[in-house]
């Protein structure tokens, strides 16, 4: 089944002018850098360090937009964005995001 807000394949593919080794390896520096930020974001959200949650999850939104992950970008952008306010639930955000971004892991690798 295609779903377009885990990963819209078809519209990164487009971007790229259909180039599927571009494609492979965006992904891959994708997953690699998300991994990194996850393990960042973490103690800064124990901490409360608003400043650093709201620079990660910009990080990630960034990146989630540029490879059409449209339901991590989302999450990623109500986490930035409550951050910036300093107000919600930012562990409940965190446990969505790291979900979501396990959903495109496996999603990802049934393509």
């Amino acid at each position: 089944m295609i779903n377009t807000d885990i990963f819209d394949k078809e519209g990164l593919l487009k971007n790229l002018g259909g180039d599927e080794s571009i494609m492979e390896e965006l992904i891959e520096v994708f997953i690699d850098d998300v991994k990194v930020r996850l393990e960042k974001l973490e103690p800064m959200i124990e901490e409360k360090n608003m400043k650093e949650i709201n620079e990660i999850a910009h990080s990630i939104k960034g990146a989630a937009d540029n490879i059409k992950a449209h339901n991590i970008r989302e999450i990623a952008f109500d986490l930035e964005k409550s951050a910036d306010r300093g107000e919600g639930d930012m562990e409940v955000m965190f446990e969505e995001l790291k979900k979501e971004f396990n959903k495109f892991l496996s999603y990802y690798e049934e393509k």
